[in-house]
């Protein structure tokens, strides 16, 4: 099968594992092209001090991934379950992680899975066409008609109705305040079960790399791994 670098290198893998036997396990979902505003090794390596599972999600459609991932499941919802399984295997609490349109899987993933903790950068909390126009957010268009093209019965579109349900995840969303679409998608969710928004000073959209050159990604991925690993992060 090859090394973890090898098959994170293969374009062609949705998803990629390495098991390390911990109880808890670092997921990042990729976001358009398949990055994570950073190459995924770097990002993995902020967790150097933790020997835990990494497991890696790409979307290979590139579509919020309503097509689903191959290894997983072929639609949103059965990719979600078949994550959630694949954790149940590994005996793993979950961290989450994602950046833009890999944000919007990694919240999707905790509110559904009802467990763990996940942090994302600058997401869409909705790709549905009559919120994206009140908010005269038009980025990515190709890629939102493949989503469109793709969305079938497991579909999820609209991130707000998913997570007012409830749920035991805590949701951890951060936008930069430069970049009012980012706020403006953040703030959809703002109030509802289980979630903090985060603003951040500067950075735009990508302002995640400022955050890593500070130090403080770091921080807050090894912040939300000792919390799950000592269990705090399922309590209420």
């Amino acid at each position: 099968m090859g090394s973890f670098a090898d098959q994170i290198d293969n374009p062609d893998r949705g998803l990629v594992v390495d098991d390390r036997g911990s109880r808890v396990a670092l997921v990042a979902f990729g976001g358009l092209h398949g990055k994570l505003a950073m190459p995924p090794f770097e990002f993995f390596g902020l967790a150097r001090d933790w020997d835990v599972t990494k497991i890696f999600v790409r979307d290979l459609k590139q579509c919020w991934y309503q097509g689903g991932v191959p290894e997983l499941g072929l639609d949103f919802r059965s990719m979600v379950t078949g994550l959630h399984a694949l954790l149940d295997s590994l005996g793993c609490r979950p961290v989450l992680f994602g950046t833009s349109a890999g944000g919007y899987a990694a919240l999707a993933a905790a509110a559904l899975g009802d467990r763990g903790e996940a942090h994302v950068f600058g997401p869409q909390t909705t790709i549905r066409r009559v919120h994206r126009q009140a908010m005269s957010d038009d980025r990515w268009p190709r890629n939102i008609r493949a989503a469109r093209v793709n969305a079938g019965p497991g579909a999820v579109m609209d991130l707000q109705p998913l997570v007012a349900a409830g749920t035991r995840a805590r949701l951890h969303v951060h936008a930069a305040s430069d970049s009012p679409l980012d706020v403006a998608h953040a703030q959809r969710l703002a109030g509802l079960p289980g979630v903090e928004v985060h603003e951040h000073e500067s950075g735009g959209h990508t302002f995640v790399r400022q955050l890593k050159q500070s130090g403080r990604l770091g921080e807050i991925i090894n912040q939300a791994l000792a919390k799950q690993d000592d269990g705090l992060g399922d309590a209420r």
